[in-house]
């Protein structure tokens, strides 16, 4: 379901999921710069843990040695990533 066709309430509720889930990515990746970001005001804090949430995945899809993706497929995976995020935006 696209966001634009969830309730406001719907909306709040994901959002509020989202960035819990982004600072739990960030917490247990990098120990440093999470707590880096607790020294910036909001809103920044969350726009900037989230958008290293969605780093840390486009990392993942080109990092990772046990994903079993090939060269093409990693390409793939990064590019309908991409694609998906700017349709987000």
């Amino acid at each position: 379901m696209s966001a634009q066709r969830l309730a406001p309430d719907a909306l709040t509720l994901y959002d509020r999921v989202a960035q819990r889930s982004a600072g739990c990515v960030i917490a247990g990746y990098s120990t440093s710069f999470g707590w880096a970001t607790r020294l910036l005001e909001e809103p920044v804090r969350t726009h900037v843990r989230s958008l290293y949430a969605l780093v840390r995945l486009a990392d993942e899809i080109v990092d990772d040695p046990d994903s079993g993706l090939d060269p093409a497929a990693r390409a793939r995976a990064l590019e309908e990533l991409a694609a998906e995020t700017a349709r987000a935006v």
